[in-house]
């Protein structure tokens, strides 16, 4: 006769339960009280940036609705933006070879008190490499200046110059689709000030004109500019051709470098 093979005894499970609302927290459950920096790090964490900014904007607006003093967490925003060098350090670039610090701080002196001043000059020769940093003493200076930029009000050693928070980096770079305009067709002798001023009739201007020789300041034939609306860049287009000084410039939407094109079509596959 066969024998029968012992089956092993299995234990049933008990279906589980929902503990009671006297059994206590369960293992996953945040132990941290509800107003906790850590219970709040949980409930903000899967969100985005964008969508964290919006969060943060409505409550320190609800929270002002009515007051007559600012309420505490507007002012504390307020107060760690006024404390932060991020609000208050430009990036300036565009500068001429010749260009030097104390040029650099008689150009953006007059917004504001300067905390600090620097140009990046090549070891070499002594010469500027095209790019400073200014650091205000108060944000609302830093934020003067960028507009008065952003018109093409602001020359430093001759030459009009762009600027742009300098903790804006890459991300300000790759966030400017759509707000890049290409003009060909440039005269060599044009100035790079009064080209700026003419584009920047169509609205304000984040940087150019960009392609202009780093030493001598002569055109190369072309230019390209940056729109810190990209609502001003279409405008900017509506006529493709546009006449400079007696010369018909050709301007169209400027392409992503072939570096960054081809990175965001490895992504997408």
């Amino acid at each position: 006769m066969e024998k029968k093979k012992d089956k092993p005894n299995r234990k049933r499970r008990k279906p589980r339960q929902d503990p009671s609302p006297d059994s206590g927290p369960g293992p996953d459950s945040d132990c941290s009280p509800p107003s906790s920096p850590t219970s709040l790090r949980r409930l903000l964490d899967p969100y985005s940036k964008p969508r964290l900014l919006a969060l943060l904007s409505d409550a320190a607006a609800t929270a002002g609705a009515g007051a007559d003093d600012d309420p505490t967490l507007l002012a504390r925003i307020r107060a760690a933006a006024d404390a932060s060098p991020s609000h208050r350090r430009l990036f300036v670039h565009g500068l001429p070879p010749h260009a030097d610090a104390p040029a650099l701080a008689a150009a953006f002196s007059r917004f504001g008190p300067l905390a600090e001043c620097d140009v990046v000059a090549r070891r070499a020769t002594g010469a500027c490499k095209g790019f400073g940093f200014v650091t205000f003493q108060s944000r609302a200076a830093a934020r003067r200046a960028l507009r008065e930029v952003g018109r093409g009000g602001v020359a430093v050693a001759g030459r009009a110059v762009s600027a742009q928070y300098a903790t804006a980096g890459a991300a300000a770079a790759a966030s400017a689709a759509g707000r890049r305009v290409y003009v060909t067709n440039v005269a060599p002798g044009a100035s790079a000030e009064r080209l700026r001023a003419f584009f920047a009739g169509f609205g304000e201007l984040e940087g150019g004109p960009f392609g202009f020789d780093a030493d001598t300041g002569s055109s190369r034939g072309c230019a390209l500019f940056v729109y810190r609306a990209a609502e001003d860049a279409r405008r900017a287009l509506e006529e493709p051709y546009r006449v400079f000084e007696g010369r018909t410039l050709h301007c169209q939407l400027a392409a992503d470098p072939p570096g960054r094109a081809n990175n965001a079509r490895r992504r997408r596959h």
